[in-house]
């Protein structure tokens, strides 16, 4: 717990380095914002385990971890985007502006046109806008060693909280995303993010690749469909999603309760193998990634 303590006294110490500067000097926002993002990347791999212990990052990364089910990949990509148009769809329903890209598109362009900038947003957002500077450090480093003391739900919910107090001086930079967001709401939603993004991380046997398209996804359909803006402040869109969010925490743990994996003192690991990564055990191969998780 020491050094997760360490690690995340310094995520947040480069990230808010990075960002309070720019109360003082707009010029220089967008650059600090986004070199911010790489807090949580940059503490991780002071922290990592020099000798390549199978919870590091610099592994996880290199490992073959893209080699996961396509249906996770599937959930991945499609998953946040389906909840964020159920949650457009059900605020329309309610009286408000329902499925539109305007609060993110300018008005005036053609749809051929934002067809065709949807892969170079999506994109851009996964290197620039928070999840491969973010999901070494919280997916790759922390929740690993969280889970490996604790259950999904209670590892969920320390990550979580400490993930939504890292955002903190987002808040008071205009222009940042988290600025037209009331802090509450935003609170519950990355909570209920943190829970489900575990449980892909467990499904995957701890996959940071699957991770980071994840939470680009999170933020693409959800940036471009519910979340509030200066130009566009309604929080009920917003309000909606978490609620769903919530929802599908609570179908996973009802129909599929997360398990804890199965323990390492038995089984006969092979040198240098990553957890989730069959072990020999008693003359057979066995897998140690969570039952469920099949």
């Amino acid at each position: 717990m020491r050094r997760l303590l360490l690690f995340y006294a310094l995520a947040c110490g480069i990230s808010w380095a990075c960002w309070l500067p720019t109360l003082a000097v707009p010029a220089v926002t967008t650059p600090l914002l986004v070199l911010g993002t790489f807090g949580p990347a940059i503490a991780a791999l002071i922290c990592a385990d020099r000798r390549g212990g199978r919870r590091s990052p610099l592994r996880s990364l290199r490992s073959a971890r893209w080699r996961v089910p396509g249906r996770l990949y599937a959930a991945a990509l499609l998953g946040p985007l389906a909840l964020a148009i159920l949650a457009a769809l059900i605020d329309g329903a309610l009286g408000g502006p329902g499925l539109t890209l305007g609060r993110q598109v300018p008005a005036g362009i053609a749809p051929w046109a934002v067809a065709l900038l949807l892969l170079p947003i999506f994109l851009t957002g996964l290197v620039f806008g928070g999840p491969l500077g973010e999901e070494i450090g919280w997916r790759g480093h922390a929740l690993p060693r969280l889970l490996a003391e604790r259950g999904a739900w209670a590892a969920s919910l320390i990550l979580g909280l400490a993930w939504a107090a890292w955002h903190w001086p987002l808040f008071l930079v205009g222009g940042s995303s988290q600025s037209a967001m009331p802090p509450a709401l935003f609170l519950l939603w990355v909570v209920g993010l943190a829970y489900l993004l575990t449980r892909l991380h467990l499904a995957s046997g701890g996959s940071v690749p699957l991770a980071i398209i994840a939470h680009a996804a999170i933020n693409f359909g959800a940036g471009l469909l519910v979340l509030p803006t200066a130009a566009f402040p309604a929080t009920r869109p917003f309000a909606i999603l978490a609620a769903l969010i919530w929802l599908a925490c609570g179908l996973f743990t009802v129909a599929a309760p997360p398990r804890p994996p199965l323990p390492d003192a038995p089984a006969r690991r092979r040198p240098g193998a990553m957890a989730g990564e069959p072990a020999e055990h008693a003359g057979r191969v066995v897998s140690v990634a969570p039952p469920h998780a099949r």
